[in-house]
């Protein structure tokens, strides 16, 4: 019986969740995102989400600005 874990993922539980990240800040080059405004769009959990972020920014991949708004500590966006 072949395993057929593509079929059966479950949100915030997908491969590749790093590339999706890059993909939509690319895409909006030059715009500001909140860790939940990018969750939203893309579809996965706000805790991979800003895991995945920190690690593009890790790489300067990304740039990311702390703000001072309760809840929302920072916002990122794509290198250009």
């Amino acid at each position: 019986m072949p395993i057929l874990w593509w079929l059966d993922l479950e949100k915030g539980d997908r491969g590749m969740t790093q590339q999706e990240v890059l993909k939509y800040l690319k895409r909006n080059k030059g715009k500001w995102f909140t860790t939940k405004e990018i969750s939203k769009a893309i579809d996965l959990g706000t805790g991979s989400t800003n895991a995945n972020l920190n690690k593009l920014f890790k790489d300067s991949t990304i740039y990311k600005k702390e703000i001072k708004i309760v809840g929302r500590p920072c916002i990122w966006r794509y290198k250009e």
